[in-house]
């Protein structure tokens, strides 16, 4: 990996400041309740303009949100060297992961935030755990942290909850049967990622970057933030629009292996983190990444003679497989 530097230039490429109108706001409740069409379309238009909306009316209920993110904090105000000891590795994708220099997709600079990575929480006697699928297994947790557990063990069943309803969804606005996408998610290799950037001091000449300009890979991303502004998302156009906080909204967007499999219909939108408060910031993201034996490709309904496949087959296990092989503990800073 490269060791790439995680200052920027105080006045590099500002985001510009929007209103919440910048990026499509979407109440998901009317289709929780049955009404389908009209928030199937605003997701659809929002897939394939921008690949980024605000969700609200999800059923996520705001004190659950409230105590995640209080156990979020308490998390990360322990010691650095008590959180080492749950320290993720190849072996072990599942924990701590330190500050550094570098993500683990090469290419992709950022530096700040440290993260705690939760994944599905599988029993030792699972067949793809006694065959050594990797990244299959159990969930590590600190010991002696009860509460921080059951709270978040209890958020990540809500929001993959959600995420199925919103899967389904998207499913409907592409116009395809609600259940197309679930066959690539039977055994999901989700990833609930609380994590924190540190506040810039007050006289800072150069701001830090949490993470560099990057796409996610799965199928879609919730994430919910604290009351800090960090994120930064391109637009078709190329301006980079800074994503304003919506409270106990969801930010939703499109990952590669859904524009894969809807042939570039749904965009994956370049984006990225740099907080420029001097409060330090804290968000909670679930990356629905496909299961380990899926292969990502064109679906037939988005292929034909006049629109061929614009994305090569991925193999989504082998794929992750080769980033947490790429987990180097020497390069955290």
């Amino acid at each position: 990996m490269s060791t790439g530097d995680v200052h920027l230039p105080a006045a590099f490429d500002r985001a510009d400041i929007v209103s919440d109108e910048e990026i499509p706001m979407i109440d998901f409740g009317p289709f929780l309740d049955g009404d389908e069409a009209s928030v199937t379309d605003a997701l659809g238009a929002a897939c394939r303009d921008i690949g980024f909306f605000y969700l609200t009316g999800h059923g996520v209920a705001p004190d659950l949100i409230a105590a995640a993110f209080r156990q979020i904090r308490w998390y990360f105000a322990q010691p650095f060297a008590w959180k080492c000891e749950l320290e993720a590795t190849t072996d072990s994708y599942r924990g701590f992961f330190p500050a550094r220099e570098d993500t683990e997709r090469n290419g992709i600079d950022g530096g700040s935030m440290e993260a705690f990575r939760l994944m599905l929480d599988l029993p030792l006697d699972d067949p793809d755990v006694l065959a050594g699928t990797p990244l299959y297994g159990p969930n590590r947790w600190p010991a002696d942290a009860p509460v921080f557990r059951s709270v978040m063990e209890t958020y990540q069943r809500e929001v993959v909850a959600l995420a199925t309803k919103l899967r389904q969804a998207l499913a409907l606005a592409l116009g395809l049967d609600r259940n197309t996408f679930d066959q690539f998610f039977t055994k999901p290799l989700l990833n609930l990622q609380p994590a924190h950037y540190r506040g810039q001091p007050p006289d800072a000449t150069v701001r830090e970057l949490g993470v560099g300009e990057h796409r996610d890979t799965g199928g879609f991303t919730l994430l919910m933030q604290d009351g800090i502004p960090g994120l930064e998302v391109r637009d078709r156009s190329g301006r980079w629009i800074e994503a304003p906080i919506v409270p106990n909204a969801f930010v939703v967007n499109i990952g590669d292996s859904m524009m894969s499999w809807t042939n570039g219909e749904f965009v994956s939108t370049p984006h990225r983190v740099v907080n420029g408060s001097t409060e330090d910031r804290y968000i909670c993201a679930m990356f629905m990444n496909p299961d380990f034996h899926c292969v990502v490709e064109p679906l037939a309904a988005f292929v034909s003679a006049e629109r061929p496949a614009k994305f090569e087959p991925v193999h989504n296990g082998e794929y992750w497989w080769s980033i947490a092989k790429a987990v180097d503990t020497g390069n955290r800073s």
